[in-house]
């Protein structure tokens, strides 16, 4: 029998890493998994193996949720819908993560009842893996609700319900703001902005925060979240380092002087990234100018095809990426016709 080469990757990469590797208790550092360009892995900046044990993956709450229901490994430690949708049929739509506080379309007018109910009141979360967020208007709001259309049923103008997927919980040291819209580095939750004189203990205050918050509405927790469970949290997940590691057609991503993979990624700290880095509008702390030219990754690749001609696939796919790092460094993008 002969094999495709993503046939033959894949079979080698099982060879090497047997699932009996991974067990319910840890996975092996840079363990990979396979997705549909190549394989994932995360690096464990502690040099071991990945706890599943931790407070992280702990019910914490009353709903049987942890922080692992929404952050899967092997989905980049956030949701798939491909995932999704197979958890939801092994498990009939009762896994923690099915539960009507966030996980359902909307709040009221459904039925968890019945299979059936459940596959169309969690539809958003199977099918795009939304996750649904009630936010309150503020109330020093400079607007009014004055109406809402919203196909699932939430039509309530003074707790608006908005849709978005997890934010991974890795490769958390690289943020200059929490959560899709910042509100967890805000006065607004009450905690602080990021900034590059108080970093990394502005990051990891406001991580807490955030686990704080994510246990009291995602697992609605009926008590607070200790100091210790807080900081275990935050511990595990600023550890984490998560990048593709295999392309099923240039194989691995740090071959042949290339950086790729969450250990290269793992070492992108002070110096080499710092709160404001690259600021275009000239934020930059340490008043460096602005640079398009951002990614070096595959700087060895570039000139692979001269060296070596066209013959070999995994060579000319190189090559490839090489010239897509080149376009993303040079190429302007005029934005223009947009409101200030």
């Amino acid at each position: 029998m002969t094999l495709k080469p993503t046939c033959a990757y894949v079979v080698l990469f099982a060879a090497i890493f047997p699932a009996s590797r991974a067990s319910e208790q840890s996975l092996p550092n840079v363990y990979p998994f396979p997705n549909s360009s190549g394989l994932l892995a995360t690096y464990n900046a502690l040099n071991q193996p990945i706890d599943l044990t931790g407070p992280f993956f702990q019910s914490l709450g009353t709903n049987g949720r942890s922080c692992g229901s929404c952050h899967r490994p092997a989905q980049g430690w956030s949701l798939s819908a491909e995932e999704l949708k197979a958890r939801f049929e092994a498990t009939q739509g009762l896994d923690p993560v099915f539960r009507t506080n966030d996980g359902s379309n909307c709040d009221h007018n459904i039925d968890s009842s019945t299979v059936g109910g459940r596959r169309q009141a969690y539809s958003l979360l199977i099918n795009r893996g939304l996750i649904r967020i009630a936010l309150s208007v503020p109330a020093d709001a400079e607007f009014r609700v004055v109406g809402v259309v919203n196909p699932y049923g939430c039509g309530d103008p003074a707790l608006l319900s908005v849709y978005r997927r997890p934010l991974p919980a890795t490769n958390l040291r690289f943020l200059s703001a929490l959560m899709w819209d910042g509100r967890e580095s805000s006065p607004q939750t009450g905690t602080q902005k990021i900034t590059f004189a108080t970093n990394p203990a502005d990051l990891l205050a406001d991580l807490e925060h955030q686990a704080m918050d994510a246990v009291n509405g995602h697992a609605q927790s009926s008590v607070p979240l200790s100091a210790e469970l807080r900081r275990a949290i935050v511990e595990f997940e600023v550890a984490l380092s998560t990048a593709q590691v295999f392309d099923y057609r240039a194989g691995p991503l740090n071959a042949e002087g290339a950086t790729g993979g969450p250990a290269a990624l793992a070492l992108q700290t002070t110096p080499a990234f710092f709160v404001g880095i690259n600021d275009p509008l000239g934020g930059n702390p340490l008043s460096k100018a602005f640079t398009p030219a951002i990614f070096n990754l595959v700087d060895a690749w570039t000139n692979l095809n001269a060296n070596r001609g066209d013959t070999d696939a995994t060579v000319s796919h190189r090559a490839s990426i090489a010239r897509g790092q080149i376009l993303f460094n040079s190429k302007s993008i005029d934005i223009t016709a947009v409101a200030v």
